[in-house]
């Protein structure tokens, strides 16, 4: 799962080269609506949410589909693929942060530590001092912090509902409504872009749907119906170094086949630095140690 997460930040720079945010997103969502629907007609699983279960439903589409992927597209628009993939491993540290608002931690000194290391971290990584051409860098760095709380909120909240319900039923609930939300966002850009797609684009599209979106997805929310939503989320420790290696290895192969001009991927000192704070700081305030005993899935 995290595999595919870190290529979509690689593929997906690339593609919004030729492909605006607002369409992708809506692409994205709409090939996992399809995928995810089309298995509940055949498994003869429910296609609306109980009536008891909406609002919940209603939550999980928008923290988890809607704001994350629009802000995430969006952010990774404007800055570098190994940025974004930096800032999302802040996403435990937000799990964290949620679960003390609503009372399943409390806060404690490493839990402060830990996530003011983190945000430290992400300052390192977004360096807001740099010179005022690297603005776009800036707002794509805070969009995809603002992704990052947003999946936070998804993972801590759709555990419970993913138990209840299974992982494939809640996703036919959900995709659906996240793309009727984007639709009208995205249908505009993607009618006006699409007659100008290549082969190359669609395969690049077709990709974006399969792994990142519809594969990644399952997979996560399968977990979180067996497994904490604190472990779910320690698993993004393993996607930073992925999405590196993939940057460098592939960014500008994949780049000239679609013909995009892509800036070389940098692992710079500051942002090295940063990358380590961010992981220092989510190990600090999510280690299970600091946990009391049956809290663990509360996370």
């Amino acid at each position: 799962m995290q595999f595919a997460f870190a290529s979509w930040a690689i593929v997906g720079k690339v593609t919004l080269g030729v492909v605006a945010p607002e369409a992708l997103t809506l692409l994205r969502l709409l090939g996992g609506a399809v995928a995810f629907v089309a298995l509940s007609l055949v498994s003869g699983r429910p296609l609306v949410a109980p009536r008891g279960e909406r609002l919940a439903v209603l939550w999980l589409a928008l923290t988890g589909l809607v704001i994350n992927q629009l802000c995430f597209t969006w952010g990774l628009a404007r800055t570098s693929a190994i940025e974004t993939t930096l800032l999302v491993a802040t996403i435990p540290v937000f799990s964290a942060l949620f679960a003390v608002f609503t009372g399943a931690e409390r806060l404690s000194r490493s839990v402060v530590f830990g996530i003011s290391c983190a945000m430290a971290g992400a300052v390192l990584v977004a360096r807001p001092w740099r010179a005022a051409g690297a603005q776009p860098h800036l707002v794509g760095d805070a969009l995809v912090l603002i992704n990052s709380a947003s999946y936070a909120s998804y993972l801590v909240r759709g555990r419970a509902v993913f138990a209840r319900h299974g992982a494939f039923t809640v996703l036919g609930w959900i995709f659906p409504i996240a793309a009727l939300c984007v639709l009208p966002i995205g249908l505009r850009e993607l009618v006006r872009g699409a007659p100008s797609f290549s082969a190359r684009t669609w395969a690049a599209i077709a990709y974006v749907v399969a792994a990142p979106t519809v594969l990644a997805y399952a997979g996560n929310a399968y977990a979180l119906a067996r497994a904490p939503s604190s472990l779910v989320a320690a698993f993004i420790y393993v996607q930073p170094a992925l999405a590196v290696l993939m940057a460098m290895l592939f960014g500008d192969a994949l780049a000239a086949w679609l013909s995009v001009p892509l800036p070389r991927e940098r692992l710079e000192l500051a942002t090295a630095a940063g990358l380590v704070a961010i992981l220092l700081g989510v190990w600090v305030a999510t280690r299970p140690s600091r946990r009391p005993p049956g809290e663990g899935a509360k996370a």
